[in-house]
């Protein structure tokens, strides 16, 4: 009677446990959703904190139109190509405006390229706190990738050279599939 009652209570806890992971939160499926498109980045957002609320930027309205344009082309073997696409920053550049690599594991996506370190650099130049960042490998936490949107997260730490007070950067962003 006992295992009756405790398989009763347990129940539903196991219900939520099977319907809380949706097909989206495979790794398998980012990895496919990645591979299957080029991707343009649709919105992006900049929060900065010091221990308490800080701003947040509509980091998309900072970027210049060329950048918002860019695609974005994750390959099989774990490179990875931005190419400029109608509106050139820089028409001397060529297609390929950056190279990096890329690598998945469960949620976490790493993405070495200096690109993001530019598009980071270009939001600190609207900042109210002063930072330059010169890291090239970022860790981002992938949210969604259903319907052509994928939504990346990344969190850094930086201290402002002005004040010398650490701050937080959190980085939302979401980037939309564009047929290859």
């Amino acid at each position: 009677m006992k295992k009756i009652i405790a398989l009763t209570l347990l129940a539903p806890f196991a219900l939520f446990l099977s319907t809380s992971c949706s097909e989206d939160e495979d790794p398998q499926d980012y990895r496919a959703a990645l591979l299957a498109s080029d991707w343009m980045i649709a919105d992006l957002t900049l929060k900065i904190s010091s221990g308490i609320f800080g701003p947040t930027i509509d980091g998309y309205a900072q970027l210049p139109d060329c950048m918002k344009d860019d695609l974005f082309v994750f390959l099989e073997n774990g490179d990875l190509n931005v190419l400029q696409n109608q509106d050139l920053c820089n028409p001397a550049a060529g297609e390929v405006i950056a190279t990096g690599s890329w690598s998945l594991d469960g949620t976490n996506l790493t993405v070495t390229s200096s690109y993001f370190t530019t598009l980071i650099n270009q939001l600190g130049a609207s900042s109210p706190v002063d930072f330059e960042y010169d890291n090239e490998t970022f860790l981002f936490d992938i949210h969604d990738a259903a319907s052509g949107i994928i939504r990346l997260t990344l969190a850094e730490a930086f201290t402002d050279p002005s004040d010398n007070k650490e701050y937080q950067i959190e980085i939302e962003s979401e980037f939309e599939a564009v047929e290859k």
